[in-house]
């Protein structure tokens, strides 16, 4: 406990980082505009979810091919579990699982995935497909933590991710590339071009990354394509377009406490398409979605399947009176597939949801700021789910506000929990309700700190239990329930120009033990810029998290913490030009996040990058 309440104390006194910037009166404000809280743009601090916000320098700092390792660093209270250098092997549940204040894990579908806005995961198994985010495709990242059901529906019970991708933002022509070789024979490679000329933008991007990885039988690769369109129609009225496409292959060589461990390969396709026209008028704002996701996965175990998620989503904010906003939207959705295994096999079995949803804001003055509304889930096989939500933002000067918050999230069951493995197609959602109370604090033009404690209650959690008519002989009920509290701190300063600080605590207290959720979470950095070099350097401290849990004999739990430091140096050589080295694991921890993957000692990577507009 002193040590919990030290790093308290570290927390509020000292400072978090977000990304380089010239001028810190640019970058510290308090009314930061995010859209995942509320669909449309609105001030971070004004929406009663508790977001957080990671920007391109901030993505650019850390040398990752995928996004997922640096958002995780940097958010409080995520956590995503690794095995290797580079990519993450699905199907043996080893890697790629999200918690968020311990809510995720497994199933791996409690963390809603988005990109731009639009929901992202396996249509069978219900959880993201963690390799397809690339980072030199993003823009920035938009976190929920804490549900987010209300305006996303299903998987939206834990929080949610949402990827937002690049645009092209200059006019005439733009190219970028990049390329580096490290440690592990890894390499990274990736060209974009961008097109703008008065309303019209469009831009492609193509990745390549490989690593024959730490261990043997550790290799992955991975090709990925993401092209994108837009037209602003007049000033009123937009469209835009994207496609996405990635291929990849890995391998999971297994536990190394097995004396011979079966190697598992998989090489996996997913594509993506997403078409969007949207309005902004001076009191009313909103749009037309589409989305399409599907792929294909080949297992070496045997598993083939396919899988479709797609739908569109409508919504419509509108400003009806003075200090009022009102958020109306329909949601529809249509998921499914099929797989080689399991007691349908073979057969392509989908499921709809369809949802409607009211959010009201009302303002009184600038000092109160009220939200209530209320999403109606419909369910093609258990029916209807009601999701409210309430909260208040306090604002008693203009450098300080004070948000409290009461949401319910759920999850509803996936086809493989319904239909294809110890199956029940009686199942219900899971659900929970999440009470938060957070504070911020701008301080002047060089910092702002955040502080949130938060309470989550879980129920009708879906479980295995025996079969009383098997076969098969155990299968899935609702019958689980949990309970978490914990606090989280955020903080940024930029104690002189060019320089800034960053520090991110969180503290989970469950009552069970959880894998891939530690106890405490500690990421502090810098990043600095001088003439022609950029520096960056992080830690990142983890203490308390579960890599095994005996419920027979509790002696046998393993808890892992580590301590992680990495840095990047660059060094601009010509205006068009940067070269970079970066350095992980500097320290050579020797640590774990699953049981039996030991993670790569100290390792680096060094490339060159050009940009020309």
């Amino acid at each position: 406990m002193k040590k919990t309440i030290l790093l308290i104390i570290v927390a509020v006194t000292a400072g978090n980082i977000n990304g380089y910037a010239e001028e810190p009166s640019d970058t510290i404000n308090i009314n930061e505009v995010v859209i995942t809280g509320n669909r449309v743009e609105v001030s971070r601090l004004n929406s009663p979810l508790t977001i957080s916000v990671i920007s391109s320098d901030e993505i650019l700092s850390q040398e990752e091919a995928n996004i997922l390792p640096v958002v995780a660093k940097r958010t409080p209270s995520l956590f995503v579990s690794e095995i290797g250098v580079a990519g993450y092997a699905l199907g043996n549940g080893t890697s790629g699982q999200i918690t968020i204040r311990g809510v995720g894990g497994s199933p791996n579908a409690r963390v809603l995935m988005l990109v731009d806005g639009q929901p992202q995961y396996m249509g069978v198994f219900g959880h993201p497909l963690p390799n397809f985010h690339m980072a030199s495709n993003v823009e920035r990242v938009e976190v929920v933590r804490g549900p987010a059901s209300l305006l996303y529906g299903s998987n939206a019970m834990g929080g949610v991710i949402n990827v937002i991708t690049k645009k092209q933002q200059n006019e005439g022509l733009s190219f970028r590339g990049h390329a580096a070789y490290g440690s592990f024979n890894t390499m990274k490679t990736g060209v974009s071009a961008g097109y703008s000329n008065g309303n019209f933008s469009a831009g492609v991007n193509v990745n390549h990354n490989q690593t024959d990885g730490h261990r043997d039988s550790t290799e992955f690769s991975i090709t990925n394509v993401h092209a994108y369109a837009g037209l602003e129609i007049n000033r009123n009225w937009s469209v835009r377009a994207g496609l996405t496409w990635a291929d990849y292959s890995f391998m999971d060589p297994g536990s190394s406490l097995i004396a011979e461990p079966i190697t598992f390969l998989g090489d996996i396709t997913r594509r993506m398409a997403t078409l969007s026209v949207k309005n902004n008028y001076e009191s009313t704002m909103g749009g037309v979605y589409l989305f399409y996701n599907s792929g294909n996965h080949d297992f070496s175990d045997g598993w083939v399947s396919a899988d479709v998620n797609n739908g569109v989503n409508i919504y419509q904010s509108m400003s009806l009176w003075d200090g009022g906003t009102v958020t109306a939207g329909i949601d529809m959705k249509r998921y499914g597939g099929e797989g080689s295994f399991g007691f349908f096999s073979d057969t392509f079995i989908t499921v709809n949801e369809s949802a409607g949803y009211l959010m009201a804001e009302q303002k009184i003055g600038s000092l109160l700021n009220f939200t209530a509304g209320a999403r109606y889930e419909s369910h093609s096989n258990f029916g209807a789910e009601v999701v409210p939500q309430f909260g208040i933002t306090v604002r008693p000067d203009r450098g300080t506000i004070i948000k409290a918050l009461a949401s319910k999230g759920f999850r509803s069951p996936t086809i493989m929990e319904m239909y294809l493995f110890a199956p029940n197609e009686a199942l219900e959602p899971e659900r929970l309700w999440n009470y938060e109370l957070s504070a911020t604090r701008q301080i002047g033009q060089v910092g702002i700190i955040s502080a949130s404690a938060y309470m989550i209650n879980g129920s009708n959690l879906i479980i295995m239990e025996p079969n009383p008519t098997p076969p098969p002989p155990v299968f899935r009920v609702n019958g689980g329930e949990f309970s978490n509290w914990g606090i989280e701190l955020e903080s940024t300063f930029y104690p002189v120009k060019a320089l800034q600080l960053d520090l991110t605590y969180s503290y989970l207290n469950a009552d069970t033990k959880l894998y891939f959720a530690p106890e405490h979470q500690l990421f502090a950095g810098a990043m600095y810029h001088i003439g022609d070099f950029r520096l960056s350097a992080s830690v990142k401290s983890i203490r308390g998290l579960y890599t095994l849990i005996d419920n027979g004999d509790p002696a046998n739990d393993i808890r892992e913490s580590y301590l992680l430091a990495d840095m990047k140096v660059s060094y601009r050589v010509m205006e068009f030009m940067e070269l970079f080295i970066a350095g992980k694991n500097l320290l050579n921890q020797d640590y774990q996040t699953v049981n039996g993957y030991q993670m790569p000692g100290i390792n680096a990577i060094g490339g060159i990058s050009v940009k020309f507009n």
